[in-house]
């Protein structure tokens, strides 16, 4: 029963993708499917993809290849907590070998947001 969970909620979340959101969901597809190496650069505003940029690097072979934890549909699903919510900043998704190393996640605070972090309580 889980697993048709799974599989019906990767098919919803396809259904509702913006064009921005499928190119970089291609992005991260073609990076590992093909085996590369580089990152692929989200920039959001209002939780809205609104920038992709994707960088090949090249590395010597001596570099050790990064061990698969999680799925590319576990990492879109981290990447898509962040769309639609009131988040500015950059999301870099670090890709080697053809899999995933990391994400970076940076944040642009807005002028409430320093005020609530400098109201919070133990600063």
């Amino acid at each position: 029963m889980s697993d048709r969970m799974s599989v019906v909620k990767k098919n919803v979340f396809n259904l509702f993708l913006k064009p921005r959101e499928k190119e970089f969901k291609n992005a991260l597809i073609r990076f590992c499917g093909r085996g590369l190496m580089g990152n692929v650069l989200a920039k959001l505003t209002c939780g809205n993809i609104v920038y992709i940029e994707t960088t090949k690097k090249v590395l010597p072979y001596s570099v050790p290849e990064a061990k698969e934890e999680m799925s590319i549909e576990t990492y879109l699903e981290f990447v898509g907590s962040f769309l639609g919510a009131d988040f500015f900043g950059e999301i870099v998704v670090n890709i080697l070998y053809g899999k995933i190393t990391g994400i970076k996640v940076k944040k642009m605070y807005k002028p409430d947001d320093i005020m609530e972090c400098l109201d919070a309580p133990g600063k």
